[in-house]
């Protein structure tokens, strides 16, 4: 009789997996899986509500991604994390698929964990605004924006000092 051969006949799992703003940054996140055997660790990033990869060769040749990598999973059951940084763009959301594939070739995935990266950067007024208009004991201001955003306000007499950006958020002066 022939001995039977040693493989790994499943594909390994992928355990917890998230992905999580970094902080500081308006255009990264960290990606974070649990593998339970070593190998590789494939990654694809798109935007929300693209079309998923049908497969974990759709998800490692990531076609129309925004960002994409292969992470060595040296340790099983140890999570892998992995600093996404270019790419992306403040504000908006994205599907991360990831899939899995031991060292017998046996591949998992894909799955997909869904990340939005916080738009950091505040919003910048229009050239030619604010304006505001005067008639009789009325004003009106106008303000337009780069992005959406909240305009905070304050309205005081011409010799007073200046308030802080912090003052007038909060409308104590």
């Amino acid at each position: 009789p022939k001995a039977a051969a040693n493989m790994h006949a499943e594909a390994p799992k992928i355990g917890a997996s998230t992905a999580s703003p970094t902080d500081g940054t308006a255009t990264a996140f960290a990606l974070t899986c649990q593998v339970e055997s070593t190998g590789q660790l494939h990654y694809a990033v798109f935007l929300a509500g693209s079309p998923a990869p049908k497969d974990g060769a759709a998800v490692k040749a990531a076609a129309g991604a925004k960002a994409k990598g292969t992470v060595e999973v040296k340790e099983a059951n140890k999570a892998e994390t992995v600093d996404i940084k270019s790419g992306l763009e403040a504000g908006k959301a994205y599907d991360v698929y990831v899939v899995a594939t031991d060292a017998a070739g046996n591949t998992v995935g894909p799955s997909k964990v869904a990340v939005t990266v916080p738009d950091r950067t505040a919003p910048t007024a229009t050239a030619g605004f604010p304006k505001i208009v005067t008639v009789a004991d009325a004003a009106t201001l106008t303000v337009s924006l780069n992005e959406a955003g909240r305009v905070f306000y304050v309205v005081q007499a011409a010799a007073v000092a200046a308030p802080t950006s912090a003052q007038v958020k909060a409308g104590t002066n």
